[in-house]
């Protein structure tokens, strides 16, 4: 899903990954997923809308890292 406009969301951190293999492991103790990163060097930004609770809700969003994001 691409969106063209600006989110209500707060950006809590961002990394470049540069993956040979093209594939990125989100998990934790119990488990992990493994989903196809978008390009070789990709950006992951975790966001929440919640600013006063920024961990009950949390965003990952990973997109090629040559797109440039306005906030």
């Amino acid at each position: 899903m691409v969106r063209s406009g600006p989110f209500a969301r707060i950006v809590i951190g961002e990394v470049t990954l540069d993956k040979d293999d093209e594939r990125i492991s989100v998990g934790d103790a119990d488990g992990e997923i493994v989903v196809p990163s978008p390009a070789a060097r990709t950006r992951v930004v975790k966001s929440t809308p919640d600013a006063s609770a920024p961990l009950d809700e949390v965003w990952i969003d990973l997109m090629p890292a040559d797109i440039v994001v306005k906030r």
